[in-house]
């Protein structure tokens, strides 16, 4: 705002706050601008030496510099170190700020020329004076420009913490109420018949059938197998028990034949026990009258012939 060399009432984000007066004179800034503007246009063609970029540190309750050469001097020590301050201000020795405050640059970082370089050896004190009084407004006026930047800053980044957090508890509850109305309606859609795959259902359905009628045609060739196997059985069962039969005849047959050949073996060895019995009680019966013809032979012997007379 300063170097911009633009006049105003206020400087931007400035307003009326820390300043011992409500607001700044419009000359006062219209100087101020001059003062820039020369300060931008270089050092004039002597042989001081330059300073660093002005800047100004000083307490809230140090009192503005006087006008007069003469009232400063009727002044105690502590208005002589102010007055020497100042003077080393205007010589480029000191800078507006301490190293360890905060401060914006309002010019790059190249070489700087202070007052010093602006003002004649020459000068008088109240010029001098007035080149203060402006300093010192210029620094009041950065200072309270950098504080009120630091403030904005600080709410700034804030506000977006506060704004981030924010957006993430509201995309928070959005995903939540994204996932409560997904749940919801899943469950009322569970049983539609739109949220069914219609090729995917006939598929299977081909499928199944596919498959059903697969098992059916297996167990009817099964059955069918199982029914000639039982039919065969059957048959054989049949053939088997015809010659079964056939076979008990021809055992029958061979049991008759067997039986009355054993009849007849017994019958003739019933006849030939008979046979033998008869010829054996004849052998007996020859035998004893064998023996009785030879008893007879032999008392015959013994006994005495007496004739016979006819």
């Amino acid at each position: 705002w300063l170097k911009s060399g633009r006049a105003g009432p206020h400087p931007p984000n400035a307003g009326c706050t820390g300043f011992r007066s409500c607001c700044m004179e419009g000359p006062i800034l219209a100087e101020f601008s001059s003062l820039n503007a020369l300060n931008q246009r270089g050092p004039p063609p002597s042989n001081l030496s330059g300073s660093h970029t002005e800047r100004f540190d000083r307490t809230r309750s140090s009192p503005p510099a006087s006008g007069s050469r003469t009232e400063r001097s009727d002044r105690s020590r502590p208005i002589d170190d102010l007055a020497g301050q100042h003077e080393r201000l205007l010589r480029g020795e000191t800078t507006y700020t301490a190293n360890s405050e905060y401060f914006i640059d309002d010019q790059p970082q190249v070489q700087h020329y202070g007052i010093s370089h602006l003002l004649p050896k020459a000068s008088t004190a109240e010029e001098r004076e007035r080149l203060l009084r402006r300093l010192e407004m210029c620094a009041r006026a950065r200072e309270e420009s950098t504080k009120i930047m630091s403030v904005q800053f600080a709410q700034r980044d804030a506000k977006k913490n506060e704004m981030r957090r924010e957006r993430q508890v509201y995309n928070e509850r959005l995903s939540a109420t994204q996932r409560d109305r997904e749940e919801r309606w899943s469950r009322k859609l569970h049983r539609s018949p739109f949220a069914v795959d219609l090729v995917a259902e006939n598929q299977r359905i081909d499928e199944e059938n596919r498959v059903r009628d697969h098992v059916e045609t297996r167990r009817q060739r099964l059955l069918a197998k199982r029914n000639r196997e039982a039919h065969n059985l059957i048959f054989k069962r049949a053939t088997a028990e015809a010659d079964e039969l056939e076979q008990l005849r021809m055992e029958k047959r061979l049991l008759l034949e067997n039986e009355k050949q054993l009849k007849a073996l017994r019958d003739v060895e019933r006849s030939n026990a008979r046979t033998a019995q008869i010829l054996q009680e004849r052998r007996r019966q020859q035998h004893q009258r064998q023996q009785q013809l030879q008893q007879a032979g032999q008392e015959a012997v013994s006994q005495p012939r007496t004739p016979r007379f006819h």
